[in-house]
């Protein structure tokens, strides 16, 4: 959290003053709604602020208020479950030029459809007030956990090892749902600051499968996306937001581990890398489409981290 703030406060020391000639330009300025200020939803919040928006961002804890409001944004606190009357607040929060929903895959012990549940009550609600473009945040785990380069058109219903469920049939729910305009993004390994990939490690105590290359999404190139989505009038599109570059795991959180000073709390073991052994999620279309990532070689990032 501490690296978080820092991380925050230089951003807004590089570009306050340029964002504040922005907002006197600016003759609309566009509501965006994020359901959602964790860890990435509260820096987009702050990036969205400096270019002139009016930012309403969601939290479940009213000690984060003053987090939110500090930043310039607007609060609502709220615990979004699958099924609500909408208060005046809420309908407000939904009547947005943009919806970012960046909430992790929710859970309920025993009912496996509480999540699309939760997910398709925030559709309907985006539906019935007129959300004019909706962007989700989704994941690689659509991809199979198999070697091969995956695109767009290639993700399955498979359950996630880590959540549980299956992101397809979250991103169905709004795809079903018929939005004025929706964006999915799907996001690889995240990281950046307040989020060190070397402390999962430490924390598994293995680097599984060091041959395996990585697919990795920094902060910034989820900040990044979604300005891009934003900026697209296109209808509904599904991109993979996945840095370009794909080093080898070993490689990856051998570097992690020490930019920690921690590469003596967990041995990774030699290996022999083989292309053929490699799951790739490639962010071509993205790319295609115009956005220039900021962070495409993710090893490169963690290096100059440590210098």
């Amino acid at each position: 959290m501490h690296d978080q703030k820092l991380y925050l406060k230089s951003r807004i020391n590089k570009s306050l003053e340029g964002n504040k000639t922005k907002a006197l330009l600016t003759t609309h300025r566009s509501q965006i709604s994020i359901l959602g200020c964790g860890w990435s939803g509260l820096p987009l919040a702050q990036s969205l602020v400096q270019q002139g928006y009016e930012v309403i961002g969601s939290t479940t804890t009213p000690e984060k208020v003053a987090v939110i409001e500090a930043i310039g944004a607007r609060s609502l606190v709220w615990a979004v479950s699958d099924h609500w009357e909408m208060t005046a607040a809420q309908r407000a929060f939904f009547d947005a030029d943009v919806l970012v929903v960046t909430l992790p895959p929710p859970k309920k012990a025993g009912c496996d459809g509480y999540a699309r549940d939760v997910h398709a009550a925030i559709a309907a609600a985006a539906k019935e007030t007129g959300t004019r473009h909706t962007i989700l945040f989704s994941s690689t785990s659509v991809y199979p956990d198999e070697p091969a380069q995956y695109t767009e058109g290639e993700a399955q219903r498979l359950i996630s090892r880590h959540t549980g469920i299956a992101m397809k049939d979250l991103e169905d729910v709004y795809l079903d749902a018929e939005l004025a305009q929706l964006t999915i993004l799907r996001l690889g390994g995240l990281f950046g600051p307040g989020r060190e990939p070397g402390d999962f490690v430490i924390r598994a105590g293995e680097v599984r499968d060091p041959a395996q290359v990585v697919n990795m999404t920094h902060l910034d190139d989820i900040i990044g996306a979604v300005h891009f989505a934003m900026k697209r009038d296109a209808g509904n599109e599904v991109y993979n937001v996945v840095a370009p570059e794909h080093p080898f795991r070993g490689d990856f959180y051998r570097q992690a581990l020490i930019n920690l000073n921690a590469a003596h709390r967990v041995s990774i073991p030699r290996f022999d890398a083989e292309e053929q052994h490699q799951r790739k999620v490639l962010s071509h279309r993205i790319c295609a489409h115009g956005y220039e990532f900021k962070h495409p070689d993710p090893l490169e990032v963690l290096q100059q981290m440590r210098q």
